[in-house]
């Protein structure tokens, strides 16, 4: 068989740093199949990766690919299916002037199991309140506006409507 040659255990004793496809202390001009593990002491710098296995994920040292460290990415990360479980951190400074901009944009919906903090304005479509602590000063209730409330379209109160000036249980045709 022409060009083929096997030992027990190839050694390269040659110390040459790789900087290119070119150099380094073993130069192999077509491509390599691997059948076994491969360690990389240093750097690996790959133009193309593509990981076909197909192991899932069930913690943070499982599945297709586990990295020990962080990642940095010059460009987009996409992850189908992504998962977190501890912190997820977007350091962009990109505002938000719609639901389809901003430093993060989610195409689906949020489930949230925790406090929600907002420094800016919140806007929102609809928003449903589905706490039913029932109010009995201006400092309780499922919905606590510390300021004014400004309301361009009409407002339903159910029960009971209390100002400083008026309390009544049914108020029709008020001047």
């Amino acid at each position: 068989m022409t060009g083929v040659q096997t030992c027990a255990l190839p050694i390269f004793t040659s110390t040459n740093a790789a900087t290119s496809t070119t150099t380094g202390a073993a130069v192999i001009v077509g491509g390599a199949g691997i059948g076994g593990n491969l360690y990389v002491q240093s750097a690996a710098s790959i133009n193309n990766l593509l990981v076909t296995s197909t192991n899932t994920t069930v913690s943070s040292i499982t599945g297709a690919a586990v990295i020990v460290g962080g990642i940095a990415t010059q460009a987009n990360l996409y992850v189908a299916g992504a998962s977190w479980h501890n912190n997820l951190s977007v350091f962009s400074t990109n505002t938000s002037t719609s639901s389809t901009t901003g430093a993060a944009v989610v195409t689906g919906g949020v489930g949230i199991g925790g406090n929600l903090y907002v420094a800016g304005s919140a806007w929102a479509g609809n928003l449903n309140i589905l706490n039913t602590t029932a109010a009995t000063s201006t400092t309780s209730g499922a919905l606590i506006v510390a300021g004014g409330v400004g309301v361009s379209g009409s407002l339903w109160v159910n029960n009971r409507l209390n100002t400083d000036l008026l309390t009544s249980n049914n108020i029709y045709n008020a001047v």
